[in-house]
């Protein structure tokens, strides 16, 4: 009997490879339908319809009815303004678990949000009484954090580690580079994409709590700072 050839794939490893993609499919499908129930669990209970979630973040109210009953792979930018509107962390939507003790977050335990918008979005760290969540971002070319700006409660910096972003606040178009930064309120419409050849990675803070010298406009029923300049 012939030896196989080096690379040459079993039948056995083939299946084995089919079972884990399925899977992954089905736990990835489970990780966006527990979400969805989270998001419509808190906004029922905060008395708000489709509709004024909706008209808080800037997305469709069919985007908000899909997200929330798990029938579409939403994009970073769309879980992040729909979270904030009901007063979620990005943790809380995802939370697994109870709170690990020790102060120290290891990589593996941080959570990973793939997209199909070629995103990656690792949660570094959050301290929701803080309001203060860090992040990593990895676009892939022509990745972005969503298909149309989306805009929530805060104020946000990034950095851009490697690779160039482009970072549109308000209909302006910034072109990042390496070692550049911004900074902006994250209540004007915003959203992020790699318009080079090649991968990009930032580092995002947000920061939840209304900075000093804000005032507060409440539409819908959501609380939305307007940051004076």
């Amino acid at each position: 009997m012939r030896l196989l050839e080096r690379g040459a794939v079993t039948d056995q490893q083939a299946g084995s490879s089919a079972e884990a993609l399925i899977a992954d499919r089905v736990s990835a499908r489970q990780v966006i339908e527990s979400a969805g129930a989270r998001m419509r669990t808190a906004r029922e209970a905060l008395g708000l319809s489709i509709r004024d979630v909706a008209e808080a973040t800037g997305l469709s109210v069919s985007m908000v009815s899909l997200v929330e009953r798990g029938k579409t792979s939403p994009s970073v930018g769309t879980l992040v303004s729909i979270a904030d509107a009901l007063g979620l962390s990005m943790a809380q939507l995802f939370a697994s678990g109870a709170e690990p003790a020790s102060p120290v977050i290891r990589r593996a335990e941080q959570r990973q949000h793939p997209t199909v918008d070629g995103m990656t979005r690792r949660l570094v760290l959050t301290e929701p009484s803080l309001g203060i969540e860090i992040s990593e971002h990895e676009y892939q070319p022509a990745g972005k954090s969503g298909s149309v700006a989306t805009h929530h409660t805060g104020y946000e910096c990034g950095l851009v580690l490697s690779g160039a972003l482009t970072i549109e606040v308000d209909g302006d178009q910034h072109v990042l580079e390496t070692g550049d930064a911004i900074r902006f309120p994250s209540t004007s419409p915003h959203r992020f994409v790699n318009t080079s050849s090649s991968p990009s990675r930032a580092v995002w803070v947000n920061l939840r709590i209304w900075p000093e010298g804000a005032s507060r406009e409440v539409t819908a029923g959501v609380s939305h700072p307007r940051v004076r300049r």
